[in-house]
């Protein structure tokens, strides 16, 4: 993440017309690194790569399914084994989730995001490399700044691969 401008100090004179200082104001640069920003690489409505980049809060979470079935604890002597397994679990396998956040975003970004829900090819990148994902989210209310004015979106994206990489 570039924090390059961070800490630099902005000022700014306000002059007459001839010229005179009459004001003089100092900021400072503060640059909200909070959270790693993400992005998503798509493919668009013409064939196009684009890039959408998600600034806020990312959330992962992983959805393991698995088979169950009963197995025999009844020892040669015919007791019962308190230590083993009855419920055995088998055909273990589990996907991500990514929870994007995009920060708060200008309306027309809302005609990308609706090509970005449209699109077949969609991948996230981290550093160098580019996971595929799938879009979860199916359906979105696009917002309007002169209705809502700080239009932020939430999007769900599922890994397009095992967690455990079985086939």
């Amino acid at each position: 993440m570039d924090n390059s401008g961070y800490g630099e100090k902005i000022s700014v004179e306000i002059t007459d017309e001839i010229g005179n200082v009459l004001d003089l104001f100092y900021y400072d640069v503060v640059c909200e690194n909070k959270f790693e920003p993400k992005n998503i690489v798509f493919k668009n409505k013409y064939g196009a790569y684009e890039n959408i980049y998600f600034f806020k809060k990312s959330t992962e979470s992983v959805n393991i399914e698995n088979k169950e079935f009963v197995s025999n604890v009844i020892t040669a002597d015919a007791s019962y084994d308190k230590t083993k397994h009855q419920f055995r679990n088998f055909a273990t396998n589990s996907k991500k989730t990514i929870n994007l956040t995009t920060g708060f975003v200008d309306e027309a970004l809302n005609q990308n995001l609706e090509q970005l829900m449209h699109s077949n090819a969609i991948w996230l990148q981290d550093e160098k490399t580019l996971y595929p994902v799938n879009i979860k989210t199916t359906s979105k209310e696009f917002k309007s700044e002169r209705v809502d004015q700080k239009i932020s979106y939430n999007f769900e994206f599922e890994y397009a691969f095992n967690n455990l990489n079985t086939m």
